[in-house]
């Protein structure tokens, strides 16, 4: 047994006694180890850039619901456009708000549209809903609201 074990240890490149790692092994593990951590780190990118989109994302849809309830609140609404900002606390953030006629009666079609930049490009999202016209009530609407009584 002892000189099959000779054999083994004379045929291999390494002596038999000694513990430890060739430069080579070394090598590939640290290779193995650099584009593991590249890898993560690439995830945490991709990850930070997704948060600050959706967080980005997030801010439009409120500061666009937010103008909406502003104008559904107004008792008079005049056709045309309308632009602004939203003032100190969102400066890169720009509405013009859109009031059209729709061939609804009593009703007209309100667009909100919000612009602002992403990196070096700008973007937009558009909120529309439609709205009664101010003073304009139905007939439907008059009896509903009176049930029906004379």
């Amino acid at each position: 047994m002892r000189s099959l074990y000779r054999q083994q240890v004379i045929g291999s490149k390494r002596p038999a006694n000694r513990a430890g790692m060739t430069l080579v092994e070394a090598l590939v593990a640290a290779a193995i180890l650099a584009g593991g951590l590249l890898a993560i780190m690439q995830a945490v990118e991709i990850s930070i850039r997704a948060q600050h989109r959706s967080e980005l994302q997030a801010t439009v849809v409120r500061l666009a619901t937010e103008k909406m309830e502003e104008i559904r609140k107004e008792p008079e609404i005049a056709g045309g456009e309308e632009s602004g900002d939203f003032g100190e606390d969102f400066p890169d953030f720009r509405w013009e708000v859109q009031i059209a006629e729709t061939d609804l009666p009593g009703l007209d079609e309100v667009t909100i549209i919000v612009t602002y930049a992403i990196g070096n490009r700008e973007a937009e999202y558009v909120l529309t809903a439609l709205q009664r016209e101010a003073g304009a009530e139905s007939e439907e609407t008059a009896e509903g609201l009176s049930g029906g009584m004379p």
